[in-house]
């Protein structure tokens, strides 16, 4: 069925294999394996990719050797900006929903993205950029039952604001560098942490107030294991 609008998201969100609607478009995500740049349109390659990383990693541990990082960057701004001129275009109004909060790069990439279409004033109908506050397959469902539950944008954007506050989301993380890359720990810290191998496991929350949500450390083990 025909919406009044489209959902634009970035293939992080894992919508399983074969999925799809003709109101949902999954722009490709630019992800560095190793020393490799990859470029996935669709979650199931990266998934599939990432566990083939994973399981090298682990024999890697065994012999104490150099692992594999994997490292995700945010969505070109130019291709959700094509895709959101095609939406516009056939007269339906273009919604980008970034995963986690609106401090993530992704939205970054949609709020440019936005600019630009608005700077324009071409069309009557909206580009609209919002932030899910959750990842992976968190964003899936709440994109998935938002789009069968609601045939107009205001429906559609009632709908996220009103349940993506009641996602509880856990996250593991296999170590602290990008912890340390962004100022929230020491490079002492993170060295400690290396050498006890200590990972944590991140819960999105909300700050003092309630007006944001952002991720915090709930849990720290030296094994996943043991949280399963």
């Amino acid at each position: 069925m025909s919406k009044e609008y489209v959902v634009i998201v970035d293939s992080m969100a894992y919508f399983e294999v074969g999925y799809s609607d003709p109101n949902l478009v999954i722009v490709e995500t630019p992800v560095m394996i190793g020393d490799e740049d990859y470029t996935f349109a669709s979650p199931d390659k990266f998934y599939d990719e990432q566990q083939l990383v994973f399981d090298e990693n682990n024999g890697r541990r065994f012999m104490k050797e150099e692992l594999i990082k994997i490292r995700t960057s945010a969505p070109n701004p130019a291709r959700i900006e094509e895709e959101m001129l095609k939406i516009l275009e056939s007269g339906r109004d273009a919604i980008y929903v970034a995963t986690a909060s609106s401090l993530t790069s992704a939205f970054s990439s949609g709020r440019i993205a936005v600019d630009v279409i608005n700077e324009e004033q071409k069309f009557k109908n909206k580009a609209l950029v919002i932030d899910g506050l959750s990842m992976s397959a968190p964003t899936s469902v709440l994109v998935r039952s938002a789009i069968a539950a609601c045939d107009t944008t205001a429906e559609f954007l009632y709908y996220v604001f009103k349940r993506r506050n009641d996602t509880e989301h856990f996250f593991a993380v296999e170590d602290w560098e990008a912890f340390k890359n962004s100022g929230r720990i020491s490079a002492g810290t993170l060295m400690i942490a290396k050498l006890i191998g200590i990972k944590p496991l991140m819960r999105f929350d909300f700050t003092e107030g309630g007006r944001e949500r952002k991720a915090f450390c709930e849990f720290k083990s030296v094994s996943f294991r043991v949280l399963m």
